[in-house]
């Protein structure tokens, strides 16, 4: 009896070790499988967050945090069309935003998938002839957007407009000698609707109105044009790369296709200036998004 006693006790000892063996087994075949499947992942090519039909964009930037809207907007309206009316206020306290964990600078304003900071904000915006075409065409998208980033100003910022086609243009709402627009609400509303005046014509000439905007010395300049306009040529790019400073550029292309043709001197310009470049595909409906 002793030794049948001795003999159970030894089978279910073997039997304890055999289901120990199994479960330990079982355990690391899950973590290699785990380990494989999180390598094939990390492996893959990212898609862009909150990415957008038709536009193409870089990383952003290191100061460029896109995990919190830090302000209310205004829903934007998918249908295209005839720029919106937006509404401006002077009633946000500029306080609160700073208290939000992972928000962006109290200030930050952002243009098509751009964004930057500081008191003095210049946009440069293309209105020539090709801008204008089309039921829903780039200019009225081009307002729309403008009128997103007024939201964002607030009164103890300074902003103006270069719209510019063969020349180049500044609202006529300036104040002083320079021109700046205080960013109160009334101001605001007065400039976007100035924009909604404008008429699109003749062709485009990016650099002078680049040269325009840098002798304000903004802070950050956001630049939309449309691919047909007169391209920048080595000369002329170095010469505003020196004229920069320490403006940062945002820069956003429209043209036809999914991607430039070739590294466009607009895209080379905003990267040495500390900014990014969007090219918009104006063939894909993008603007009506």
């Amino acid at each position: 009896a002793s030794a049948e006693r001795v003999a159970g006790k030894m089978r279910r000892d073997r039997r304890f070790q055999s289901m120990f063996y199994v479960w330990n087994f079982l355990v690391l075949f899950g973590c290699v499988i785990a380990l494989i499947v999180y390598r094939f992942r990390s492996s893959q090519p990212q898609k862009p967050q909150g990415g957008k039909p038709g536009v193409i964009q870089q990383a952003p930037d290191d100061d460029d945090d896109r995990s919190v809207s830090r302000r209310p907007r205004r829903e934007r309206d998918r249908s295209g069309g005839a720029p919106a009316n937006f509404v401006f206020t002077d009633d946000e306290d500029d306080s609160s935003f700073g208290n939000i964990p992972g928000a962006g600078a109290a200030d930050d304003v952002r243009f098509i998938g751009t964004r930057g900071s500081g008191e003095k904000i210049l946009f440069v915006i293309d209105a020539s002839e090709p801008m204008g075409s089309g039921t829903r065409s780039p200019w009225d998208y081009a307002q729309n957007e403008l009128g997103f980033s007024f939201q964002d100003l607030r009164k103890t910022q300074r902003f103006q407009v270069v719209y510019f086609n063969a020349t180049a243009n500044l609202l006529p709402m300036g104040e002083g000698p320079v021109g700046w627009i205080t960013a109160t609400a009334e101001k605001r509303k007065e400039a976007h609707d100035y924009l909604k005046s404008i008429k699109t014509e003749g062709e485009g000439n990016p650099a002078l109105a680049l040269e325009k905007a840098l002798d304000f010395e903004p802070d950050v300049i956001f630049f939309l044009t449309d691919r047909s306009c007169e391209p920048l040529d080595a000369t002329k790019l170095s010469e505003l790369l020196i004229l920069a400073g320490r403006t940062k550029i945002n820069a956003v292309e429209i043209g036809e296709g999914p991607d430039p043709p070739t590294k466009p001197a607009i895209r080379v310009l905003a990267e040495a200036c500390r900014g990014k470049y969007v090219w918009i595909n104006g063939n894909m409906h993008s603007l009506n998004r």
